[in-house]
């Protein structure tokens, strides 16, 4: 919680100080001006007793007196008047301000609160300086003048006579003027003052002795200054004054209205209360005040000339901090100062008070027997409470020595001079004579000081002094109707409950003194309110605190204190940050950019004011409209001063879901030609691809290199969150980078953005100078693709893709992206968003993460850029993405080197075991594409691929990888991978059904078979394709039996849907060894040939027997045949399109005797 300067004890004795005036001759300023000061000026550093006081009481206590301050002011000096009052006070908030916090934990929340609020002390401080004194008390009136003159003046005894004579005229005055007195017979102190270096010492001394003789050794003093001469370098003695002067805020003229003032309330007229700070608006109920309490005006928080365009401006004269002052003093000048003060108090004051005190005590102890009027003695038993005071109000006027008011000044004689009980039971006594009068302003001023005096005691008596000072306040504001002295009364109150640790009662006290008539004097006291909820521990209330600093803020704004009105946003938002109390953050966030704005701190404003973009918000789409409108505005003004590129707040960009693809995206398709590019790997891949497509890699790998695979790193062309990204990738230059985004709009309207583009900074491999395209697009380094124009809805999400081509060697920074926030009206700002992927927590063994690096660097937008390298582009003529079950397809594969080296190796595998044919088979399921010698830059060449749907209707995905090689002279990289997916939709086209048995005719010399073959149209009448079969060929592909030209089957007769056919096939045993495709046409001029890169061989498909007798009996009903049937298709859609579609089934047969189907039979 923030500090004060003083303790509550410390703060109402300085604010009690006893008031001394001083009454100078012509001369002597003259001789102080020497030192740029005032006599009045040059003593009051010293003003505070190093050592301790006392006196006794009347019953002859010693009474000691610790700290003892006097406050010396000229004779002549008056309270300010009600514009200068307002201006002080609004100047005394406006130039404090401390920027140093402290951390403060409050219910798990870090708070940082000022470490003081210099601010509220200086405006304290001067409130209670410009108040005028009041005739209901005595510690604003002078209780001794020192009498200053000369030693050079024509004649010192003289002139003290002259002034002595004109201080009784001051006292005597009548009607009552400035300034007031404690009582008739004041205390007058001598000061002979000397100018060491040009009067006449042995004179002076001479006239100081006759001082003596004439007005007693203890009411005068000899004070030589100057002992030296104004030094001429800048080297002087320490400026102990500077912290004195820095404001003025007495009136040296006296205006004739306090004079006309006083006589209208001597004769009852209703006189309205003047403010003396912002904002006091004058009553409408007319009510009696103290004659010189200066008069209000209406409720306008300052002068025009205090405030320009809303903004305080600091009207103090700032002289004081550059005058050097003191300059002809020594240190034994500033010791006779200090000497003069203790030599005063000691030796003069502090007696007369004693017998002051023990005057005025057996005054009122000599009045208490005798009666008072009747009037007085029937208000003792039917006079009005405090609080509801008659209407109309009496008036109540007491002479100077009636008991009331001597109980009064005794009281306030003891309080000054620090015999608090003694003070106590004099306020108490005085003020049952004032409630039983119905004085209530004496009244309230009694209590006030009473609780005072108790809280100034040690004794625990807190409970009454808080009654009191409650009594006291209310009195002030509903009885008086005189809130300055109720504001007075609350400060003090205050801060001796928070000094106790009642910090809750402190609170309400404070609160309950704002209203609508000063806003200055509301903002503080709200201010100072929430830090005693701050303060409070039990129970913690943080948020008490920051909805009254948000009250205080507002009330500071409507004062003209922007500064700390923008300090107590800042300070209540620590309260509301991440509570999900949106409209209360956007409620502060707005507030401080519009006061930061006022104060040309454009840089927090726009931060402001961008708080309130990017998160989701109940605000409606007109506010957020008029929130955007305001960031754009402010954020425009900004960049005009910097020139700088800003962090925008809109759109929001999701840090996870940065992707990279290396590597030039596929090109659309061409309808002209039909052609398919390699799909290639794309941001819509699936992280569970990965794995399917590492295994087809490491395939390849395996096959390409002659000796097997230790270790198998699988090349990443995607990276994502799921992939290792510890390493800097590698890209080529003329190769596109694409990186994938999401940007999120969290606002009900549209947002506009315009020439969107990657940013990047670049580091040429040869050390040359560091590019980067912030501001310029254009670059020989990389050449950057730009979106011209992209409108994100309201509230959703959209991915953006973005592109750069890296044209020269080095390593490439991808740093965020740049665009322009378009707006109404045509308002835009050019900004950037940075581009920050989230690294990932690393873990050892034990999952637990390391403790010196726990996170893994991520380096996937941090490029190596290689020059050399080849590119193959895949493309497909004739690909289908719907076919019939067992269909042959030919499809024209182009394979173009795009890249700046050759392709000197090519394999390919599937992901589907049979699907393709293409090229010569290697190990597995590895086929190799024979090239030209090297596939040159430049050059393309084309290849047939077969292809054989699956026998099974579905959807189905066919996976294809490409692998080639780089020279053998360029070892990075040393293959590069294309993949291809596409989807196949496989559609019933036939089930065929083969028997075997042994025939009648087979002999010893002729073994022969008999097949009973069954096709069947498995299609439906219902399908979305309808198809027309014509079985044309079959074959046997077996190494044992082929067919013989001697078949029963029909004629060629189309089937349709669920139509069948039967064929009757005779096989031989075939001579000779070694595999065996017979074919046998079953229609005329059948030019059909099965396909032999789809059949199995069949050593993979025999079954190793050991026993000779299971050989003998596997010979036996062994087959070892595979049955093809080749068909042909007319197929129509119902879209109403015809093709043509081409064949082969395979029933693998196995066992004589058995039936083998296949597809097999649906369940």
């Amino acid at each position: 919680m923030s500090h004060f300067k003083m303790s509550y004890q410390d703060f109402i004795q300085s604010s009690f100080s006893p008031l001394v005036a001083v009454m100078c001759s012509p001369l002597v300023d003259q001789i102080c001006k020497k030192n740029n000061l005032t006599f009045t000026e040059m003593i009051q550093p010293f003003c505070k007793l190093n050592s301790e006081a006392s006196f006794r009481d009347p019953s002859g206590v010693m009474v000691s007196i610790k700290n003892l301050r006097i406050n010396v002011s000229d004779v002549n000096s008056r309270p300010p008047q009600p514009t200068m009052a307002r201006k002080f006070l609004n100047e005394s908030v406006s130039c404090h301000i401390n920027e140093r916090t402290t951390s403060l934990d409050v219910g798990g929340t870090n708070l940082q609160v000022p470490v003081s609020v210099p601010w509220f002390e200086a405006w304290r401080d001067t409130f209670l300086q410009v108040q005028f004194p009041s005739d209901h008390e005595f510690t604003k009136h002078y209780v001794a003048c020192m009498l200053v003159v000369s030693s050079r003046e024509t004649s010192p005894l003289d002139m003290f006579v002259q002034m002595g004579s004109q201080l009784q005229q001051m006292q005597t005055i009548s009607p009552a003027k400035l300034p007031k007195w404690f009582s008739p017979a004041v205390l007058r102190y001598h000061i002979l003052l000397h100018d060491n270096t040009e009067g006449d010492t042995p004179l002076a001394e001479s006239l100081f002795e006759t001082m003596k003789t004439t007005y007693g050794v203890n009411h005068v003093f000899f004070l030589g200054i100057n002992s030296q001469q104004a030094p001429t370098s800048e080297m002087h003695m320490p400026d102990p004054w500077s912290q004195f002067l820095t404001r003025q805020v007495q009136s040296q003229d006296v205006n004739e209205a306090d004079l006309e003032l006083a006589r209208n309330h001597l004769e009852g007229l209703n006189i309205v209360e003047t403010a003396q700070e912002a904002g006091e608006s004058t009553p409408t109920t007319p009510i009696i005040m103290h004659p010189l309490s200066p008069v209000s005006d209406n409720n306008s928080a300052f002068d025009k000339s205090i405030a320009v365009d809303g903004v305080m401006t600091n009207s103090w004269s700032s002289s004081t901090t550059s005058t050097v002052h003191g300059s002809c003093l020594t240190a034994d000048d500033v010791e006779k100062l200090r000497e003069l003060v203790t030599c005063f108090c000691l030796s003069c004051l502090v007696p007369h008070v004693e017998q002051q005190i023990q005057h005025l005590t057996e005054l009122i102890s000599n009045k208490k027997g005798m009666s008072r009027s009747f009037l007085s003695a029937t208000k003792r038993w039917f006079g009005s409470k405090p609080g509801v005071p008659n209407t109309p109000l009496p008036t109540i006027t007491y002479t100077t020595d009636s008991t009331e008011l001597q109980l009064r000044r005794l009281g306030d004689l003891c309080f000054m001079f620090g015999a608090y009980s003694l003070a106590f039971t004099a306020y108490h006594a005085a003020k049952r004579d004032f409630n039983a009068d119905g004085a209530w302003l004496y009244y309230a001023g009694a209590l006030e000081m009473a609780a005072l005096s108790l809280f100034m005691q040690p004794a625990d008596s807190t409970k009454k002094a808080h009654d009191y000072a409650e009594e006291s306040i209310l009195t002030y504001l509903n009885s008086c109707r005189m809130p300055q002295f109720a504001t007075r009364a609350t400060l003090f109150s205050a801060e001796c409950m928070r000094g106790r640790g009642l910090y809750g009662e402190a609170a309400k006290q404070l609160i309950r003194m704002t209203s609508e008539d000063s806003d200055l004097r509301s903002a503080l006291l709200l201010e100072q309110a929430s830090y005693c909820f701050l303060a409070s521990v039990r129970p913690p209330m943080p948020r008490k605190y920051a909805f009254h600093l948000v009250l205080a803020g507002h009330r500071f704004s409507k004062a003209g204190q922007k500064k700390h009105s923008l300090r107590c946003y800042r300070q209540a938002y620590q309260v509301y940050e991440n509570k999900s109390w949106s409209l209360a953050e956007d409620h502060i966030h707005h507030t401080i950019g519009r006061q930061a704005v006022l104060l040309k701190q454009m840089t927090e404003a726009a931060e402001a004011f961008g708080l309130l973009l990017p998160r989701a918000s109940r605000q409606s789409a007109t506010q957020q409209a008029a929130f955007l409108k305001e960031y754009l505005t402010t954020q425009q003004e900004l960049n005009s001063e910097t020139g700088e590129l800003p962090t925008l707040p809109l759109p929001v960009v999701d840090n996870d879901s940065i992707q990279v693809l290396l590597g030039k995206p596929p090109p659309p398709s061409s309808s002209e030609n039909s052609l398919c590019y390699a799909s290639g790997v794309s941001f819509e891949s699936q992280s569970d691809e990965a794995h399917r497509w590492n295994n087809l890699e490491e395939q390849l790998v395996t096959a390409a290199s002659a000796s097997q695979v230790k270790i198998f790193k699988p090349t990443v062309e995607l990276l994502n969150n799921s992939t290792n990204n510890t390493t800097s990738p590698t890209s080529y230059t003329g190769e596109t980078v694409s990186v994938s985004v999401s940007l999120n709009n969290p606002l009900h309207i549209t947002v506009t953005l315009q020439n969107v583009r990657l940013l990047w900074s670049f580091v040429p491999s040869s050390g040359g100078l560091c590019q980067d395209n912030n501001l310029d697009v254009n670059s020989t380094a990389a050449r950057t693709h730009v979106i011209e124009r992209l409108v994100l809805q309201p509230d959703t999400s959209s991915k953006v893709i973005l592109q750069v081509t890296p044209q020269e060697v080095g390593e490439l920074w991808i740093t965020g992206l740049a665009y322009l926030l378009e707006g109404e009206g045509g308002v835009g700002v050019a900004g950037r968003q940075l581009l920050l992927p989230r690294p990932r927590l690393l873990y050892n063994k034990d999952k637990r993460p390391q403790e010196n690096s726990p996170y893994a660097p991520d380096n996937r937008l941090r490029l190596n850029i290689v020059q050399f390298a080849p590119a193959l582009r895949v493309s497909f003529q004739g690909l289908r993405k719907d076919m019939l079950s067992g269909e042959l397809s030919t499809v024209t594969v182009r394979l173009e080197n795009c890249g700046n080296l050759p392709v000197t190796r090519l394999l390919v595998t599937c992901g589907t075991p049979g699907l393709v044919a293409l090229g010569s088979p290697q190990r597995g399921d590895v086929m190799e594409v024979a090239l030209p010698v090297g596939l040159a830059p430049g050059a393309s060449v084309s290849v047939d691929m077969q292809v054989r749907a699956h026998d099974l209707r579905g959807s189905y995905t066919a996976d294809l990888l490409f692998y080639y090689e780089n020279t053998t002279d360029q070892p990075k990289p040393l293959y590069r991978l294309v993949r291809h997916s596409w989807p196949i939709l496989v559609h019933d086209s036939v089930q065929v059904s083969v028997t075997s048995s042994r025939s009648t005719g087979s002999s010893k010399s002729e073994e022969t078979l008999n097949l009973r073959v069954q096709v069947q149209n498995s299609s439906q009448v219902h399908d979305s394709v309808k198809c027309e079969m014509c079985m044309e060929c079959a074959a046997l592909h077996s190494p044992h039996w082929q067919l013989c030209d001697r078949s029963f089957h029909p004629a060629a007769v189309p089937l349709g849907p669920q139509e069948l056919a039967h064929f009757l096939l005779k096989v031989r045993r075939k001579g000779g060894a070694g595999t065996e495709l017979s074919r046998l046409p079953l229609m005329d001029n059948s030019a059909l040939v099965p396909s032999p890169e789809f059949l199995l061989p069949f050593d993979e498909q025999t079954t190793d027997f050991s026993g000779v007798e299971m050989k003998t009996l596997e010979s036996v009903v062994a087959l070892q045949a595979t049955f093809i049937i080749m068909w042909r298709a007319t197929i129509d859609t119902r879209g109403g399109d015809k093709r043509v579609a081409v064949g082969q089934h395979h029933v693998k047969l196995s066992h004589l005797g058995d039936m083998s189907s296949w597809p097999p039979s649906p369940a």
